[in-house]
């Protein structure tokens, strides 16, 4: 990321040292926690979210967090983990809480040291050898990295101008995520409206199709290749990481193209299999329908059904359903020719939903890069107001 060369003439390459200063301010028992999010965000758990962190069972060495503080996080800084703080608080040691004590702007040396993360710059740096281990908890190893340091009076500007354009950036991000949500809603109440209103005899879930089981792998029993072994991840991402398996399992746990897949614990989920012979793993159902029963029309169902059995869900470790709940559950079932319009209906509006939501993304991902790329090419120099004197 950083070429000496290249900087504006005005610019000076110094260690981070000379830029920051590690501080070990003290702890008020009525402080909060904050943390360093991977979006930059450093501020208040409370204000975040509540649950799934890995909390101390005693709060050893916990220092304190002014608002203003740049507050980077060792082991996840190159991911992103490194911003201003906006809240008065304390966090874990595994954070260095920083000042200027030159009068440096933090918002600009957080966004450079976020370039530093996205471009790769600062794994480099860290000098670890393990493959998704970044380790910069010694301050020194942080501090000594070089860091490309203009006049004062540019960091204000440059600072202003990436406050300005991320905010602006992300204000479109969030509008393209909620539109994501709102076609999930739609979808959700097409499929329900079309699959419960129909004027049919009523049957259990549980009626329609025979559910079998995947096996049940243990973690030591995968090979280092073989058929993929199918969990909830793998169904419903297709880019997920995938475990491997070329001994023998029961002809029942074989996954083939065509094959109906219910998930029953944890996350519900009905998919259509597409991907290619695999094992499926316990907790997913491979589906055969039962005669009278089309196949398209029951994934439509299997869809449905996931939010009648919401109110029924239990389990202290993970959310299941059971079998009893499946014959609890019941719903419309029309005549064949019906079933099979149903599911075209169904197949060609998700269609267009899928394609929506793909496009969307899509831009998201191009909003995203052109953050970044904004970020670096102002934190080295490539922006009109580098040279602000």
């Amino acid at each position: 990321m950083i070429d000496a060369d290249s900087l504006p003439t005005s610019w000076r390459l110094v260690p981070l040292r000379r830029v920051l200063r590690k501080r070990a301010r003290p702890v008020s028992q009525t402080d909060d926690v904050v943390t360093a999010y991977r979006d930059g965000q450093v501020t208040l758990r409370s204000t975040r979210r509540a649950e799934g962190y890995t909390m101390s069972d005693v709060e050893a060495g916990y220092q304190g967090v002014e608002p203003g503080d740049l507050v980077f996080h060792a082991l996840d800084g190159f991911a992103g983990a490194i911003g201003v703080s906006d809240s008065r608080g304390k966090c874990t040691p595994v954070y260095h809480v920083c000042d200027a004590p030159l009068g440096d702007d933090l918002r600009f040396v957080a966004y450079s040291l976020r370039a530093m993360g996205t471009t790769g710059f600062l794994a480099l740096q860290a000098g670890t050898v393990r493959q998704r281990s970044v380790d910069f908890r010694p301050w020194e190893s942080l501090a000594r990295i070089p860091f490309p340091r203009p006049p004062l009076e540019a960091q204000r500007a440059l600072g202003e101008k990436l406050d300005s354009e991320t905010a602006r950036i992300d204000a479109l991000i969030g509008k393209k995520r909620i539109m994501i949500a709102l076609l999930g809603e739609r979808r959700v109440a097409l499929t329900d409206s079309v699959i419960l209103t129909r004027r049919a005899p009523t049957r259990p879930v549980a009626a329609l199709a025979t559910y079998i089981n995947g096996f049940p792998f243990k973690p030591g029993d995968f090979t280092p290749d073989g058929l993929p072994v199918i969990r909830i991840r793998q169904l419903v991402d297709p880019s997920a990481e995938l475990d491997y398996f070329n001994g023998v399992v029961p002809d029942r746990a074989r996954l083939r193209d065509g094959d109906l897949v219910f998930s029953w614990s944890g996350s519900l989920e009905a998919r259509l299999w597409d991907r290619g012979p695999a094992i499926l793993n316990q907790h997913l159902f491979r589906v055969i329908p039962s005669p009278g029963v089309d196949k398209s029309w029951l994934l439509y169902v299997l869809d449905t059904s996931t939010r009648l059995f919401d109110g029924l869900m239990h389990g202290s470790a993970m959310t299941h359903i059971t079998k009893p709940m499946m014959k609890d559950v019941r719903v419309p079932l029309p005549p064949g020719p019906e079933q099979r319009d149903i599911g075209r209906t169904l197949d060609a509006a998700w269609q267009v939903h899928d394609l929506a939501v793909e496009s969307l993304r899509k831009q998201i991902n191009l909003l995203d890069e052109h953050r970044d790329a904004l970020i670096t090419a102002a934190v080295t120099g490539q922006l009109g107001l580098a040279e602000t004197a």
